[in-house]
């Protein structure tokens, strides 16, 4: 599995997004026509030229790509059924996942534990575990397991409307290792990637060729 991760600041001016616009596919484009907010456009924007980037690695070149959507809106590449991808993106960061078979990957800054979301979300176990701990921990492994069951239904293709409660996940300290979801054993790959920022990725693979790559805007193109 490759994952690729990107700083999106730079598309916060309106002229270097207005730039890369021609490189983006036409949903990406339409998407971002109905977004307002300029932190919205440039999170949107670094995610569909983190993919671009990632289909190029795989052969792919843009002018080639059609996509399509699941039953949920999981969008996926028509005509390579061996290429799986997910997006995500959150603060000043966007992230792509890409492997041979089906993959779900969110990024999310580290922010306050919500213990009220947490009682209705999160198993037994992890409700009592999450209170267990206090001040930065408690608030990096609510990041960390919400950004875990994220990723299995993202996985899975479900998107929030599977339900986080429906995700189970096996944790070591603070970081998820595993998952189960509609009796599906999914392994979990965790870590903070930038300082205040969990990514999580999910598969029903193991993560032997797991690469993470950092890429700058200027080498995005």
């Amino acid at each position: 599995m490759d994952v690729y991760l990107m700083e999106v600041s730079p598309l916060l001016q309106q002229e270097t997004l207005a730039s890369t616009l021609p490189f983006l596919s036409p949903c990406r484009r339409e998407a971002l026509g109905r977004l307002f907010k300029p932190d919205d456009r440039a999170r949107s924007a670094g995610a569909g030229l983190l993919l671009r980037h990632a289909l190029k690695g795989a052969g792919v070149a843009a002018e080639q790509a059609a996509f399509a959507a699941g039953a949920h809106g999981k969008p996926y590449l028509a005509g390579h059924p061996g290429i799986h991808f997910s997006l995500s993106h959150s603060g000043n960061w966007a992230a792509c996942a890409m492997d041979k078979s089906p993959v779900g990957v969110d990024l999310e800054e580290v922010g306050p534990a919500r213990l009220s979301v947490a009682r209705r979300t999160f198993a037994a176990e992890e409700y009592t575990y999450l209170q267990s701990l206090a001040g930065r921990e408690r608030d990096l492994f609510f990041t960390a397991l919400w950004t875990a069951k994220e990723s299995v239904l993202k996985w899975a293709g479900d998107g929030l409307a599977g339900g986080l409660a429906a995700v189970s996940v096996e944790h070591r300290h603070l970081r998820p290792a595993a998952a189960r979801y509609r009796h599906t054993s999914l392994r979990l790959q965790s870590l903070l990637p930038q300082p205040g920022v969990v990514l999580t990725a999910a598969t029903a693979q193991d993560f032997p060729d797991f690469r993470l790559t950092v890429v700058p805007f200027e080498n995005i193109l």
